[in-house]
């Protein structure tokens, strides 16, 4: 694991004083980012409420029980169901959304509501009690692949139809607003994050390194979509965090991208790298087979995230290997092993039934 540097860490422990006893409002606090972000900020002396319907929540019952200790007000809610719009705050961190290359499959139609009535109930919110809103977004805003800064154009084939389209369309158009409701006082940061992951991270959405290392733990083989050459540049979640936090105190309104370019790594590379730290068999499979022709990958999409390191001194500090062997530590001692293991086992053997010889034939895979 990579030592974080020390002067960074004390610029983020003196930056995050700031927020003692500020009132923040988090919604998917109870996600996989906002559960982290939930911890960093009662660490902070932060006053929290927390707004999760919990349908996607990786918080256990006892870390709730943990953030209430500590004074935390949890609303088991969505973001539109929320009606405390009259408690005041002083910041708002808009996580709640649809997340995952699975998780939008099942709401197409939906996800341009839900993602745009959130947002905008989150941004007036804010204007009401003139708190900074920060909202984040997502690097699949740019609908093209390549290595992205927050200036590069954002472009979406017009004959594309998919759930994924829809969601990142969604999150730009929410953007959109979200700036444009800057002329009538909103004070926002909008964050760009790209592939975040780590300990916490469910397989649930279709994320790909908690899956990975949920079947080796249990002796099941690793299932690697398509060819395995697609690209991801993985950032761990603590890095995103400290992020976050340095760019929600940001006076001036701006848009960032957070990403790790250094973790650049291809799916089959990382099933490589979960394998040496526990054995399994990979396998590549066909994804169209298990979840449907409307199934589709993202682009290979690599972070700039030169502003924020810049202008934050913000600097991600794990790499890959750290972060493999942090999340196969988490799951390891999850109770929910078993549960998820069952589930990607039936995975495992419809994944048996396509050959590698189909893969090829189809135009999927060479390996």
């Amino acid at each position: 694991m990579k030592k974080q540097n020390t002067d960074r860490a004390n610029n983020n422990s003196g930056e995050s004083q700031a927020l003692s006893g500020q009132r923040i409002l988090v919604t998917g606090g109870a996600g996989f980012i906002g559960s982290h972000v939930v911890d960093h900020l009662l660490m902070e002396g932060a006053q929290l409420i927390v707004v999760d319907n919990l349908t996607s929540s990786v918080a256990t019952v006892g870390l709730l029980e943990s953030w209430e200790n500590a004074g935390t007000e949890i609303h088991s809610c969505s973001v539109s169901d929320y009606c405390h719009s009259s408690e005041s705050v002083d910041y708002i961190i808009h996580l709640a959304s649809i997340v995952g290359p699975l998780g939008v499959l099942g709401k197409v139609g939906r996800i341009a509501s839900e993602i745009i009535e959130s947002s905008l109930k989150m941004a007036r919110l804010a204007i009401k009690h003139r708190a900074q809103l920060l909202f984040v977004s997502t690097s699949e805003i740019f609908g093209v692949p390549g290595r992205l800064d927050e200036e590069s154009p954002c472009f979406f084939p017009a004959s594309e139809c998919s759930a994924r389209r829809e969601y990142a369309q969604s999150k730009l158009l929410a953007e959109t607003v979200i700036q444009n409701l800057g002329s009538h006082g909103l004070r926002y940061q909008i964050v760009r994050p790209f592939n975040v992951t780590g300990p916490r991270q469910s397989p649930q959405g279709g994320f790909v390194l908690p899956r990975f290392v949920i079947q080796a733990l249990s002796g099941l083989p690793i299932t690697v979509y398509g060819h395995g050459l697609q690209s991801r540049a993985f950032t761990n979640v603590v890095d995103i965090v400290h992020g976050l936090m340095k760019i929600l105190q940001r006076s001036e309104s701006s848009v960032w991208n957070l990403g790790n370019e250094s973790n650049k790594v291809t799916i089959g590379e990382l099933a490589a790298q979960v394998v040496a730290q526990c054995p399994s068999e990979i396998m590549y499979v066909d994804p169209r087979i298990l979840h449907g022709g409307s199934f589709a990958e993202a682009g290979d999409k690599i972070p700039n995230a030169d502003k924020a390191q810049r202008l934050l001194g913000w600097s991600p500090c794990f790499d890959v290997h750290s972060t493999v062997a942090a999340t196969l530590t988490y799951w390891r001692n999850n109770s929910a092993l078993n549960h998820w293991a069952a589930i990607l086992e039936k995975e495992s053997k419809i994944s048996s039934q396509t050959s590698k010889a189909n893969l090829v034939a189809d135009g999927i895979g060479s390996q």
